[in-house]
């Protein structure tokens, strides 16, 4: 286990960022070389005359929307993986294919910052574009290199001055009365964009293709949801009226705004030299922001390994000589084809948001269902005899037998063997028949589950203490005990009196081997053992017939509240898919999940679809992390911040969290 004062706990670490530091990251993702050069605004708006403002104000509402919709699904789900933002539902495939396309997509936005680079250094100082395109990677490089925050960083000192000096030149060229250029020059829209509709459209689409991992990493890193969806929204506004400048400049001489590469360059050259030198400055500032910001959206789909920051290296460089291509053409035709591409992103990103805001509702009406319902009405013959935080222990009465599933933590061992005693008198004054305990049945060796187990027997010498074959093994050895001990003594200081010289392991073994389909009769009443692997591998479930009620492992999950469920999975991810299969097998009536109680039975079938969520989203979570090069410490920081809470507080102490964490991490990485 990592070392404690490693991972200590609190609201995060890194910058989180407030609603104009997601504005000025969305910002920084679109006003690359084409926005800020007004090759972009020209070729997709102004080349429609005075249609090019209806055209901003679509893309303009689109991005906001789009933003909104990107910082909500990332906020939900708690990642910036592309694949899982954009693809509906959860098919694993679809969602890394469509990550990897993305990435794909990112990268071709490299190679059109590179040819910008080249294209400003030709039409300003006649140089060689291959200078340009190289001094644009080199600082792409080192950027990236740096990981989000030091992208972050440079974004929330550029961003601002980039949006101030366009604005001003905006201003500077509209009130000039500066004269027609005379140029002379054919003004025609892109064949693959020919009505302005279609461009607006195409325009958002292929700048979607930036907009989702910048977004989504500003959403998942601002400080609060609230801060996530106003930024976006200020985002895409601040896009909307920086267009509409630029559409009222170009316009001023159409025809000169034709011939020019970089537009916005040309006029602020007919302004002044100290101008066209500043506008200079601007745009390689802007270039550089979108190809930094895109590049490392790219590298977010890299594996993490010592050779990450050499691929990264050695990317870029190829995007560098795809970039010789020619600014022009890759704005004109290589742009509206990804808009196509866009569109189908547009459209899944949209289906994905509807279902999330659906679930979103079913999870409010059954929040609402919740209400006033109590998780401890077991059905008739069913005794909760916990005695106290973090562990169960349930009697259950047969016909004849009695048998007892769980013992609970070792702090509380008496209060719960006198709970145990008190069950059964009462169970004697409804039948009349005297009762002791005639079984003792361990879902798996955990401290929480038999650590009062030696108070059990102390009572009940006689009664078989009946387990999985490993879980028999694992009481036999010396190590496994002193755990047990440890993490008793751990709970008796949280939640008892702090007597740890009570907490004992003298009598804690089983002697009675059950595996998958042993059957254990009370009389009219069978229990029938499930072997249900992946939170250990002893974990045993147990169904009660002819009452259809299942005992379920912490394999399968620990419910926490309605939406809510964790799943421990301290061995095998592979192990506890399975064991999930075999228990929806078995369409029990009710479900009594561990430390939780019985599950309402309206919420049977959602209980399994959200353990398989949860698996997905904690997967995700670990993957994330892990591609952002996080060593174990790191990785154990993260995910305690997310998951230890109060709630949790009440039922393992810290120590034990940690202790499952590390292995619930290491599962999850062995499973990718």
């Amino acid at each position: 286990m990592a070392d404690r004062k490693t991972i200590s706990l609190h609201k995060g670490t890194g910058h989180q960022l407030g609603v104009f530091g997601v504005a000025l990251m969305y910002v920084g993702a679109i006003t690359g070389a084409g926005f800020a050069s007004g090759r972009e605004i020209w070729q997709f708006f102004g080349v429609f005359g005075s249609r090019a403002y209806y055209g901003i104000a679509a893309a303009g509402i689109l991005f906001i929307l789009t933003g909104i919709m990107t910082g909500l699904i990332a906020r939900k789900l708690d990642t910036n993986d592309m694949g899982r933002v954009i693809v509906p539902g959860r098919n694993r495939l679809m969602i890394s294919f469509t990550g990897y396309f993305m990435a794909a997509m990112l990268f071709t936005v490299l190679i059109t910052m590179t040819a910008a680079g080249g294209a400003l250094f030709a039409q300003q100082w006649g140089l060689s574009r291959i200078l340009g395109g190289a001094a644009i990677i080199i600082f792409v490089i080192i950027t990236v290199i740096g990981g989000f925050e030091r992208v972050s960083g440079v974004f929330r000192i550029l961003i601002p001055v980039l949006l101030g000096v366009i604005i001003l030149v905006c201003i500077g060229v509209v009130y000039s009365d500066m004269p027609l250029s005379g140029v002379s020059s054919r003004i025609k829209p892109s064949p693959l964009a020919p009505v302005w509709m279609l461009s607006a459209l195409l325009y958002l689409s292929y700048n979607v293709l930036a907009v989702i991992p910048i977004v989504a990493t500003a959403s998942v890193k601002a400080r609060s949801t609230k801060d996530a969806v106003l930024g976006a929204a200020l985002g895409g506004t601040f896009l909307a009226v920086l267009a509409f400048a630029l559409a009222k400049v170009l316009l001023t001489d159409p025809e000169f705004s034709q011939a020019m590469d970089m537009p916005m360059l040309a006029f602020s050259a007919r302004l002044s030299p100290v101008v066209n030198a500043v506008y200079t400055c601007v745009l390689l500032f802007a270039i550089y922001a979108s190809a930094t910001s895109n590049y490392y959206g790219f590298t977010t789909k890299l594996k993490d390994s010592h050779g990450k920051n050499a691929r990264i290296v050695i990317i870029a460089l190829l995007g560098f000589f795809c970039g010789l291509i020619g600014f022009r053409n890759v704005i004109a035709y290589m742009f509206p084809l990804e808009g196509f591409a866009g569109i189908l992103i547009i459209i899944m990103l949209i289906i994905n948001f509807i279902m999330i805001m659906k679930d979103d509702e079913k999870m409010a009406k059954m929040f609402t269902d919740f209400e006033g319902y109590d998780r401890f009405d077991y059905p008739e013959g069913i005794v909760r005899a916990t005695a106290g935080y973090g562990g169960e222990a349930t009697v259950i009465f047969g016909s004849e037998k009695t048998a007892l599933l769980d013992c609970g933590m070792a702090y509380c061992g008496e209060k719960m063997v006198q709970n145990i005693k008190t069950a059964m008198e009462k169970q004697r004054e409804k039948d009349g028949t005297e009762r002791t305990l005639d079984y003792i049945l361990l879902s798996h060796t955990h401290y929480d589950h038999i650590g009062a187990l030696p108070f059990v027997r102390k009572e009940w010498p006689e009664t078989p203490v009946c387990g999985a074959r490993h879980g028999q093994d694992v009481l036999k050895r010396k190590g496994a005990l002193r755990v047990i001990q440890k993490l008793g003594e751990a709970a008796e200081k949280s939640y008892g009196s702090g007597d740890i010289k009570k907490i004992t392991t003298e009598g804690m073994s089983i002697d009675c081997v059950i595996g998958d389909g042993c059957s254990i009769s009370l009389g009219k009443e069978t229990i029938t053992v499930m072997e249900t692997r992946g939170h250990t591998d002893c974990s045993l479930s147990f169904f009660l017939e002819p009452a259809g009620i299942l005992f379920t492992s912490e394999s399968t999950g620990v419910l926490e509240g309605p939406g809510r469920i964790h799943s421990a999975i301290l061995k095998s991810c592979e192990d506890s898919r399975k064991s999930i299969e075999r228990c929806r097998s078995c369409a029990p009536k009710r479900i009594i999940s561990p430390h939780y109680g019985i599950v309402p039975e309206f919420y049977n079938d959602e209980y399994w679809k959200l353990y398989a969520r949860s698996m997905q989203e904690e997967k995700g979570l670990i993957r994330d992390l892990c591609r952002q090069g996080l060593d174990d410490d790191e990785l154990l920081e993260k995910y305690a911040h997310k998951y230890w809470d109060e709630g949790r507080a009440r039922e393992q102490p810290r120590e034990a969290f940690l202790i499952n964490a590390v292995n619930i991490i290491k599962s999850y990485k062995e499973d990718f």
